[in-house]
This record gives structure tokens, sequence and C-alpha cells, in this order.
């Protein structure tokens, strides 16, 4: 059977767009999905429609933090946000990237960025279409590692 690329899942009672496979997209990711887009609606923004592609590259890039145990934007393997998103042949006019570490739940995941002044701006900037989340848990000092891409097309 083969699942439809582009559908609109009802996730609680909001109706959002999912470019790709819905079924790609783990639980923990969709609860920052519709968290992230709760807090935009607040600020009477648009919703930001999940990209299953971007998902995959902020989970590429949350298990790059992990693995090489670094946190910062610029991964060693794959360069500055931007060119990761160009080397897995993301197009945009515009692009953002939010990360976390540590946090138990997406609530707390997505207060912190709330709490932060450059992560607010990146999740209530509206210019921004498309949206993916990365989550990765492995054993080390922080555990959890969570990304947010965010593009304009």
């Amino acid at each position: 059977m083969q699942a439809n690329k582009d559908i609109k899942p009802k996730i609680n009672k909001y109706q959002y767009t999912v470019y790709g496979d819905y079924f790609k997209i783990k639980p923990i990711e969709l609860d920052i999905f519709y968290l992230t887009n709760k807090e935009r609606e607040k600020f009477n923004l648009r919703s930001l429609a999940y990209d299953v592609k971007n998902g995959e590259v902020a989970r590429i890039k949350s298990k790059d933090l992990h693995d090489n145990k670094y946190f910062a934007h610029k991964s060693p393997t794959y360069g500055s946000p931007f060119e990761m998103m160009e080397r897995f042949g993301i197009t945009y006019s515009s692009a953002g990237e939010n990360l976390a570490a540590g946090y138990k739940t997406p609530e707390e995941t997505v207060k912190g960025w709330m709490n932060s002044k450059g992560h607010r701006e990146n999740l209530l900037r509206k210019e921004f279409e498309r949206i993916g989340i990365g989550y990765y848990e492995g054993p080390n000092e922080y555990k959890r590692y969570y990304t947010q891409t965010f593009t304009a097309k």
C-alpha cells in the first residue's frame, strides 16, 4: 500500500499540513510541531506546515550533536545549518534552526525556546512556512537532543 505523500492529518483539534510521509514523524516530534504552532497562533501567525524532508535533516542534526559530542549550530560533519540543508537538497529563500538538549518533555523544550530571544524569533518569524523537527535520544550528558529547521520557499 502506498502512503499519501502530502496529507493533512488531524492533530488534536487543529488541522495542519504535512509535506511528505506522515508516518515517518516520531510522536515526540509531532508534539513539538503542535506546541510550536500553538505558540504561533497566540501571536496570530499562520501555522507552519510540517516538511518531512526538513524533519529528516533535523533528526540527522540531533543525532550528529549526540554522536560528535558538541552543541552548536555549526556541525563538524555538515557545516552551518544552511550548508547542511543545501547538502540534503532543501531549497529555501530563508531558513533558521533551533537547538535544544537535555529537556525531558516537548513542553519544556518549546518553553525553553520561547524564553530565549533568538530561538523565539525563529519560532515566531512570520516569513517561515515550513518546519521539520528532529529528536534523538542516546546515553550521554544531555541524553535528549531536539532540532527545529525552518524554511520559507
